[in-house]
């Protein structure tokens, strides 16, 4: 058995170690050209609009071509479509983790080219569907550095409906996780990272397939204290819960494209018919 966990630990290490290669690797690029000079966000963002991007991943095969989109304050949006319909793709392009090959993103009408990463990512959080959990306390996973008081963190974990589960504790918020969270089910683990996104006060809150954990019950709870508590913000979520669809107040469907050209096609047809 001891040998066991000390191959356990080694593979971890390694793991560990690749991932801070590959994420120096990106740190440490250039953010783009040198001639394009970029400023922080200094108000809260009311529109984020997307306007004929195309891009590929090899620059030969687009995910997306000539897509066009706007993302209002006050508003919740579902970004919905099959796999491989460039729904991740767009998130990444909104976060700029890519940079369009045509078109632009524009953050209250200036392109993202021209923002910094670092204040674009203060003011824009996303959450994807599998939470990182570390060997530490449950405010410290929730905090994640942020220097905030216990009623904040309290008020975020009741919105993310995680605040009876950690009470029940008997350690409470000093509960200490295990690596990897494997002492919480898959729903408690996303409601920990649900907080921790909540607690960060987003002008746009950006939910990728973040609820799949959970239960009907719990999901429908979630949504509707996360609807309340920013109303005032933009609310984007990328699910395949067909049920998002309906709770929404606009829906943004994605095909691949060659399914899009051939709705194109059937379209462009169906005009030239006489009435």
């Amino acid at each position: 058995m001891s040998l066991g966990d000390s191959a356990n630990v080694f593979i971890k290490i390694v793991s560990e170690a690749k991932a801070i290669q590959d994420i120096s690797s990106i740190t440490d690029s250039p953010d783009i050209a040198d001639n394009v000079t970029q400023a922080d966000i200094d108000v809260e963002i009311h529109n984020i609009q997307v306007s004929g991007i195309t891009f590929s991943h090899n620059k030969t095969d687009d995910v997306l071509r000539d897509f066009s989109a706007t993302f209002s304050a006050g508003k919740t949006y579902a970004v919905v479509g099959e796999s491989g319909a460039g729904k991740s793709t767009l998130l990444d392009l909104i976060l700029k983790f890519h940079v369009p090959d045509c078109g632009s993103v524009l953050v209250d009408g200036v392109d993202t080219r021209n923002i910094t990463e670092k204040s674009l990512r203060e003011h824009i959080t996303m959450l994807g569907q599998e939470t990182i959990i570390f060997n530490d306390t449950i405010r410290n996973n929730i905090t994640y550095g942020l220097d905030v008081t216990q009623a904040e963190i309290e008020s975020a974990s009741a919105i993310a409906c995680v605040d009876e589960v950690i009470e029940s504790l008997p350690n409470g918020y000093d509960t200490v996780l295990h690596y990897r969270g494997t002492n919480l089910s898959g729903g408690q683990r996303q409601r920990i990272g649900l907080a921790r996104a909540i607690l960060r006060k987003p002008d746009v809150l950006i939910l990728d397939e973040s609820t799949s954990a959970l239960d009907q019950k719990t999901k429908e709870k979630v949504l509707q204290n996360i609807f309340r508590a920013f109303a005032t913000k933009i609310v984007i979520i990328v699910s395949h819960d067909p049920e998002i669809r309906s709770r929404v107040n606009h829906v943004v469907e994605l095909f691949p494209l060659a399914k899009r050209e051939l709705i194109y096609q059937e379209s462009a047809s169906e005009e030239k018919l006489p009435s």
